[in-house]
């Protein structure tokens, strides 16, 4: 299983530095899209217990506009905070039992949202979605190893039982030292990349929880299989799919 996971994990990251770093924006943008329907289907599954028309449709047609940076940054940007910020929390606390209809809009705000704030801060951010993506790996690393090490107290036992405060500190602290120490390479000052830094640990960690609680509400344990040795696409981009939307929403919100 350990080499399973090795050998997955550096596959996807030589496809993703061959995209990401190359001067053809298709690229990236392809290889965004193609991971954003693969976690349609995956989030479909976790949703609903049948292909849902709706569901399908209104994600799809959402996915096509981003394509073609449509609608504006605002608008994106403001759904995006209002679902992670606002719905998201409330959703989870009150464990919101809502009706298909309403739920086959989550593939706008999980999986179009992303991709839309993924493709434009490539556009126009690039070393800034570079750093986002850097700190949610290295978020993810640190609540692994340290919550392995040192994890007592379950941070979200209803939710999942396996994350603890320790690792969600360690996440924190590891961070934020990777936002200290490398803040000039990225070329923002270091107050502004250490709050950056937080905001997508936390976000990274709620993402994280939330996926989580889609996937005990389905009695799944993972979103997928189609990953080798590591589950569905979403199990490892959920992180992503609050803390990118959130970080775009504030340079679309707060521009420099």
């Amino acid at each position: 299983m350990t080499l399973k996971r090795i050998i997955s994990a550096l596959s996807l990251l030589v496809i993703f530095s061959f995209s990401f770093f190359n001067s053809n924006e298709i690229y990236f943008n392809s290889f965004a899209l193609i991971i954003c329907l693969i976690g349609m289907f995956e989030l479909n599954g976790m949703l609903f217990k049948y292909k849902h028309p709706l569901y399908f449709i209104l994600t799809l047609v959402f996915l096509g506009l981003a394509f073609f940076s449509l609608p504006g940054p605002i608008f994106i940007a403001v759904m995006s905070f209002i679902f992670w910020v606002f719905f998201a929390p409330i959703f989870i606390y009150k464990n919101l039992k809502l009706p298909d209809s309403q739920k086959s809009f989550f593939g706008i705000f999980l999986i179009a949202c992303l991709f839309y704030s993924i493709i434009y801060m490539y556009e126009y951010h690039r070393a800034l979605l570079l750093f986002s993506l850097l700190i949610v790996w290295v978020a993810d690393s640190g609540a692994y190893f340290v919550g392995r090490k040192y994890g007592k107290n379950k941070l979200a036992p209803s939710i999942s039982p396996g994350k603890t405060i320790e690792g969600a500190a360690g996440a924190l602290l590891l961070t934020t030292l990777f936002a200290f120490l490398f803040a000039d390479y990225f070329s923002l000052p270091v107050e502004i990349s250490l709050v950056y830094a937080i905001i997508i640990t936390l976000f990274s960690i709620f993402g994280d929880l939330f996926e989580s609680y889609l996937k005990r509400a389905a009695n799944l344990k993972d979103s997928g299989n189609i990953i080798p040795g590591h589950g569905g696409v979403l199990d490892r981009i959920d992180g992503i799919c609050a803390s990118i939307p959130i970080i775009f929403s504030l340079i679309i919100f707060f521009p420099s």
